[in-house]
């Protein structure tokens, strides 16, 4: 055989061995995994600066410890719950909640409907994480369980 066909004969094969393994690598993790941190930092670019300390939320122990399912707190456009696996890619919560903060309070504030308010980035956070620790504190009688305020998930 020539040395040059050989040598394009070569590279053919380590090409398609590298072509085969990229490909068994992207399969066995999935079409459009995503790594997921076992804690995540709640920090939020549409946030100019943060009023409080940034919650350490810690998604492997609530996806695995806890057995909460991804839909949980992954949710569609209506607040139906995704049917997700653990690295299915998902949008960030300001992709849909999108004003950052809270919403206006106070007596001269707005009467907003439960679909304005969950437009507020905080509203939307505090009403998922919220309301799941209370029905947990309320269901196992232990009212410390889980946090609920304020400074128990924003540490100074």
């Amino acid at each position: 055989m020539h040395p040059r066909k050989k040598k394009k004969l070569i590279l053919a094969v380590f090409g398609s061995a590298a072509l085969l393994c990229a490909a068994a690598i992207a399969l066995a993790s999935g079409p459009g995994k995503t790594e997921v941190s076992d804690v995540i930092e709640m920090k939020n670019p549409i946030y100019q600066e943060h009023q409080r300390s940034i919650v350490s939320f810690t998604h492997k122990k609530h996806a695995e410890d806890y057995g909460i399912s991804c839909g949980e707190c992954h949710h569609d456009d209506k607040g139906q719950p995704l049917d997700l696996k653990m690295g299915d890619p998902v949008q960030s919560c300001a992709a849909c909640h999108s004003i950052p903060g809270e919403r206006p309070k106070g007596k001269d504030a707005p009467r907003l409907s439960k679909q304005e308010r969950l437009a507020y980035h905080a509203e939307a956070i505090h009403e998922n994480c919220i309301s799941c620790h209370r029905e947990v504190n309320q269901k196992t009688g232990d009212r410390t369980r889980t946090p609920v305020m304020c400074n128990q998930c924003h540490a100074r």
